[in-house]
């Protein structure tokens, strides 16, 4: 219980019964939509506030296991993640913004291609997990590969400057977008690659 406030109490009451319903953590084949199965703008898409928000409540709520089988859905797309990357000329793996079964399918492009702080999202998915679990082999098969292929990414998105004596991120366009995914900026190398 929240407290005195009863609209508060109701809301939470109406995100867990969205989230219940749609995801009963028992197949790792399942993704789960922040928005609920038909949420007004992912569809029922899978998306990196999964691992944001949805993510800690299936881990307090349902359990390890719950929580374990929602990672394997990630596992499972690493192939079409390290496959992203790759049509980017990067190495390692770039999960989509949006997604059903590791394609993207976010409807804006450009967003989908700036906003690559996803994968950061997914990889401290894994680490809380593990973090709260301390299951070692489920980090070591599932964890591992997973995160590794971020960081390979995340190394493959950056270039030596001379001028500036360091490394800074690699832009793929000039449209960048700030966390808050209000309004493009033209930048070439902003601090929110």
């Amino acid at each position: 219980r929240m407290g005195t406030d009863d609209s508060l109490q109701q809301g939470i009451r109406h995100g867990l019964f969205s989230l219940f319903c749609a995801y009963d953590g028992t197949d790792e084949r399942a993704g789960l939509s922040p928005g609920g199965l038909a949420g007004e703008t992912l569809g029922g898409a899978s998306h990196w506030s999964t691992e944001v928000f949805c993510l800690p409540v299936v881990l307090s709520t349902m359990g390890i296991p719950a929580a374990q089988r929602l990672l394997l859905y990630r596992f499972h797309q690493l192939e079409k993640a390290t496959e992203n990357a790759q049509r980017l000329g990067c190495k390692g793996a770039l999960y989509p913004l949006a997604t059903h079964d590791g394609e993207e399918c976010h409807p804006d492009g450009a967003r989908a291609l700036t906003e690559i702080h996803r994968n950061a999202m997914i990889f401290y998915a894994f680490f809380c997990t593990y973090e709260h679990s301390r299951d070692k082999l489920f980090l070591m098969e599932t964890g591992l590969p997973v995160m590794l292929a971020i960081c390979r990414y995340w190394v493959s998105r950056v270039t030596w400057n001379a001028r500036k004596r360091c490394y800074m991120p690699v832009s793929f366009t000039h449209l960048t977008r700030p966390p808050c995914a209000y309004g493009y900026f033209s930048v070439g190398a902003s601090c929110f690659p």
